[in-house]
């Protein structure tokens, strides 16, 4: 290959180059004028799957629909004497990245907006335990994906286990899902936030005494 020819293939290539870094600009322009356009369908889709219930606190807790319609949750709920938490129902794909992305965010930025003081985001769970786990009354909290501000889970565990229920820490199966994950990556931007994820077993979620308990310390926290 001639010294001309290369010449003129090295002009190509910057001209290639350039054309490139133009497209480049123009896609990264398309996605900032997307983007929005994205958040809010994304808000209209969470918003039809998910009922959210503003409370009077500063407690959020993140149920899925089996724990929050069940009849001991509710029942819990009404005994209350004290300022209700503001509750957030998880729709069924909440394995879905994109919804608990939009879960996440939809928390600081609607529910407590402008709120001033320590907030309390729980992602309160139901599960089937091992049968001695649930004889024992047994709640886990998760030490995998946290977020903690002034030791208010440390808090949370000496409070339920003056209660009588067995306090568990568990950084493996139950230590904080991918809800939680989104939950602590957005609220840790906000300052005085705890996020914390708690696993009942089918005994504690069933017995209403026991959960109101439960409730009346997260929100005497």
């Amino acid at each position: 290959m001639g010294t001309s020819s290369i010449d003129s293939f090295h002009q190509q290539l910057l001209r290639a180059k350039k054309t490139l870094g133009n497209t480049g600009k123009v896609l990264d322009r398309l996605v900032a004028v997307l983007e929005p356009a994205e958040q809010a369908l994304m808000r209209r889709e969470f918003q039809s799957k998910t009922i959210l219930d503003p409370g009077q606190s500063k407690v959020v807790l993140c149920l899925e629909d089996e724990l929050a319609e069940s009849r001991s949750f509710r029942k819990a709920l009404s005994k209350l004497e004290v300022k209700k938490p503001t509750l957030v129902k998880i729709p069924d794909d909440s394995t879905s990245r994109r919804t608990n992305l939009t879960v996440a965010k939809m928390i600081p930025s609607e529910v407590l907006a402008n709120s001033e003081g320590h907030v309390l985001v729980v992602n309160m769970q139901k599960e089937l335990m091992l049968k001695q786990l649930e004889s024992t009354k047994a709640v886990v909290i998760g030490t995998r994906y946290y977020l903690d501000f002034d030791n208010i889970i440390s808090k949370i565990e000496q409070t339920l286990q003056s209660l009588g229920v067995h306090v568990l820490t568990d950084n493996g199966l139950y230590g904080g899902g991918a809800l939680t994950y989104e939950l602590v990556r957005t609220m840790q931007q906000r300052p005085q936030s705890t996020v914390a994820e708690l696993t009942l077993c089918k005994s504690v979620a069933d017995n209403t005494n026991v959960l109101r308990r439960i409730l009346e310390s997260l929100l005497s926290l």
